[in-house]
């Protein structure tokens, strides 16, 4: 088995959303998806928008045509992306936080940094469910 590189629809989506939400101990959020055209000049595969406070988010995956992704050093499977986003909500680690306004290189710096763990734990976890090596995520 492999993971997702499509959701059908968006209730195989939610499906998956609400799978991730338990395992990472986000059952009390509200969260809401979509899934949307990419922007013709757009280079976003994903994004989130969340309210900590109040315990709600939106996660939009980004659908890109074939040749873009055909071009792409890794694959962008959208069960990835939606890990991706849970991780940033579970993280709390928004790109704001970082930069506030001001874009500097040490911000910058630990925004990527905490960017690439975001990553990571979100690739790491599919491995771990489907078994799989790095290698997987490579697009070569």
């Amino acid at each position: 088995k492999q993971p997702i590189m499509k959701f059908k629809d968006l209730d195989e989506g939610y499906k998956w959303l609400r799978y991730y939400q338990d395992k990472l101990f986000l059952q009390d959020w509200n969260i809401r998806l979509a899934l949307e055209p990419a922007g013709e000049d757009s280079d976003t595969v994903s994004q989130v928008y969340y309210h900590q406070p109040e315990k709600e988010a939106v996660i939009t995956i980004f659908r890109h045509s074939v040749e873009y992704y055909k071009e792409s050093v890794s694959k962008n499977c959208e069960q990835h992306l939606l890990l991706h986003e849970l991780f940033h909500i579970k993280l709390d680690l928004p790109y704001d936080y970082y930069t506030n306004g001001v874009d500097n290189i040490e911000k910058r710096a630990l925004y990527t940094q905490n960017h690439q763990l975001v990553d990571d734990m979100s690739k790491s976890m599919l491995m771990t469910q489907y078994n799989l090596d790095f290698s997987w995520f490579r697009n070569y």
